[in-house]
């Protein structure tokens, strides 16, 4: 943790210095070609060296110890500060926008030579050199702050490419190139700013685990033989490097409580050794013994699978009546595109053709794993 907070900090340090030296020589060139595309790119870049200000305070506020009154520590707040990024870079496009339409109502002739050409060419290997920095140490620290910074930086090479061509070709035409520059530039950047803004919304909100965490976990799960599957898994996230997570872990019915107890345990200290998560562990008993239990459950399984492949079941019971037999189970429901009601009404309606005997007494549930594992199915 001490390490991703100087990397972080390192990186909004070296991202406020090279944005505030681009945004000078920029300034001047725009002054000296009178030309509104190449201020609005350097005030684009004072606006990116705010940023990186916003980024490497929120990496100094995210590594702030828990307390008392926030038990989960600190860690959300880089996604704010990312989410600043985003209304920082969106309000530098509107005031884009503006200055470059009243240029277009009002165009002038651009001149300075080949200054503001060679300022432009210049930053443009400075901002896809920044946005490597910030792509490669955002992804292997897990930063959505510096994932917002890396998608900035790639547009503003962007901005920069296309004012260079303009300066290049208004030499050559009388048409307002300047002004429809600027536009097409605060379009790119406001639609720059609502990725950014998305990307750093949806772990606020709460989204799925990526899929190659989701493998960590049941890869781990795999190495204990005494567990033979796990459902119902959800993952917690409170900032970077602070998940929690739960799950249900399928044991053997007859197998020693106390062996069991001790793999769980185990498993709980690989999950914090390994991917630094405190884990809660739910242990559910199957009766793999009952053969009528099994061949019934599996039988379930792939009915459900046939009403839809987003479906699947767990923790199956039997009991058996004068009349019938309440076949009991949990309905996972793995996509958005069937509502809970709609899923339970077509599997009873397939139970009730399939399988005669039975009536179904479910209770459906929402898994938390759209990009994950197919949660709920067994070893």
């Amino acid at each position: 943790e001490k390490r991703r907070h100087v990397i972080g900090t390192l990186c909004g340090g070296i991202g406020i210095v090279a944005n505030l030296l681009l945004c000078t020589f920029k300034m001047l060139a725009g002054v000296i070609s009178g030309s509104v595309a190449v201020m609005a790119d350097g005030l684009n870049n004072l606006s990116d060296a705010a940023s990186s200000l916003v980024t490497l305070l929120g990496f100094r506020l995210a590594a702030e110890k828990p307390d008392k009154h926030h038990p989960f520590g600190h860690g959300r707040i880089e996604y704010l500060t990312g989410l600043c990024v985003a209304a920082m870079v969106a309000l530098m496009g509107v005031d884009m926008a503006r200055d470059s339409l009243d240029r277009l109502l009002h165009p002038i002739r651009i001149e300075g030579g080949l200054i503001p050409i060679l300022v432009l060419a210049a930053a443009i290997p400075v901002k896809l050199l920044l946005y490597r920095m910030n792509r490669r140490i955002g992804r292997k620290i897990e930063s959505e702050a510096l994932g917002a910074t890396a998608a900035d930086c790639l547009t503003d090479a962007a901005a920069s490419t296309v004012t260079m061509l303009c300066l290049l070709l208004g030499r050559l035409t009388a048409l307002p190139l300047d002004g429809i520059c600027g536009i097409a530039l605060a379009l790119l950047i406001l639609y720059s700013a609502l990725q950014v803004a998305k990307s750093t919304l949806d772990p606020l909100l709460g989204q799925p685990p990526k899929a190659s965490f989701v493998k960590r976990i049941a890869d781990i799960t795999a190495e204990y033989p005494e567990i033979l599957g796990i459902h119902d898994l959800i993952v917690h996230d409170y900032g970077p490097g602070r998940r929690m997570i739960s799950l249900h872990a399928e044991v053997r019915s007859d197998s020693d409580l106390i062996a069991a107890h001790d793999a769980i345990d185990n498993l709980e200290n690989r999950l914090m050794e390994q991917l630094g998560c405190h884990a809660v562990i739910h242990m559910d008993p199957l009766a793999v013994d009952d053969r009528v239990l099994m061949q019934t459950s599996e039988r379930l399984k792939q009915l459900v699978r046939e009403v839809d492949p987003s479906l699947s079941v767990h923790d199956v019971r039997l009991v058996q009546g004068p009349t019938h037999v309440n076949l009991i189970f949990d309905l996972l429901l793995r996509s958005d595109q069937l509502t809970e009601a709609q899923a339970e009404a077509d599997v009873k309606e397939a139970i009730k053709h399939a399988m005669p005997g039975y009536r179904a007494v479910m209770h459906v549930e929402r898994s938390y794993l759209y990009d994950g594992i197919k949660d709920g199915e067994s070893k």
